[in-house]
């Protein structure tokens, strides 16, 4: 029999918010487990990113990511993107869409080929931060700002002219968090993502608020025709299912293999 895998919450503590949680429904790993063991049979691919990030990893890139921090702005939850952005180790070519205060951009660029090209979306120009970031770049590297809504023709174009032909490695989804736009930046840029690619979805469970349909809607559309997986800061990967909880809950990387899309069967 297959035994349920279960990690221990000790980087995560999503239970924050959810006042109605029990000390009984916390002891079986809520908000997020326990899931039918099914969920836990995932790609082959994503064993290096089954691993815990160990307390030194967040630490060291907390205080890397110090300089780009604004103002009061806390510092960025770490557990789960430093897990699943293993799977980019050497990748030369990286899409980010929301790029915020550069720093996540410049934790990638540490992890990419010495010569990779780096494009990040977004609609707030901040050419200071965009010189800090490239302070920071391997010496090889090259990185290139696309001030713009990333639905708009202008960035998708603008994307198209930096590749020139060539294709990405990955691209980060974590600009506009409704449903609607994070399923336009996946139906937008997929076209330029190589066959062995990644899509990567931030917060991918955050189920949106009164107004809004939340970035979770997105993964869950998909996951209807191809498999998506989820990256928590402290549990195994799984895949994907909406939270069971009507709570806020942030961070979470949902990850798609652009080799499952059922669509490049047919080009």
């Amino acid at each position: 029999m297959t035994e349920t895998p279960q990690y221990s919450p000790q980087f995560m503590k999503p239970d924050a918010l959810i006042e109605t949680m029990t000390p009984f429904d916390r002891s079986a790993g809520a908000p997020f487990a326990p899931l039918p063991r099914s969920f836990f049979i995932v790609d082959p691919r994503l064993a290096k990113v089954q691993e815990l990030a160990t307390p030194e990893e967040i630490r060291d890139t907390t205080e890397s990511r110090a300089k780009f921090r604004v103002g009061d702005y806390g510092d960025p939850y770490l557990s789960d993107v430093l897990r699943a952005f293993r799977l980019l180790r050497g990748k030369r070519h990286y899409l980010e869409i929301g790029i915020f205060d550069r720093g996540n951009l410049a934790y990638l660029s540490s992890l990419l080929a010495d010569d990779a090209i780096i494009i990040g979306i977004d609609i707030e120009d901040d050419p200071d931060r965009d010189e800090l970031l490239r302070q920071s770049l391997k010496s090889g590297q090259t990185y290139h700002p696309v001030i713009a809504s990333s639905r708009s023709s202008e960035a998708v174009e603008a994307v198209r002219n930096i590749l020139a032909g060539r294709r990405l490695d990955a691209v980060f989804i974590d600009g506009d968090h409704t449903a609607y736009g994070a399923l336009s930046d996946y139906a937008l840029y997929e076209e330029f993502v190589c066959d062995d690619g990644a899509f990567l979805f931030h917060d991918s469970v955050w189920e949106g608020d009164k107004l809004h349909k939340g970035v979770c809607d997105a993964p869950d559309e998909i996951s209807r025709v191809e498999p998506v997986y989820l990256v928590d800061g402290s549990n195994p990967v799984r895949r994907f299912c909406r939270p069971a909880w009507h709570d806020s809950l942030w961070g979470v990387v949902g990850v798609i293999f652009a080799s499952d899309q059922n669509w490049r069967r047919y080009k």
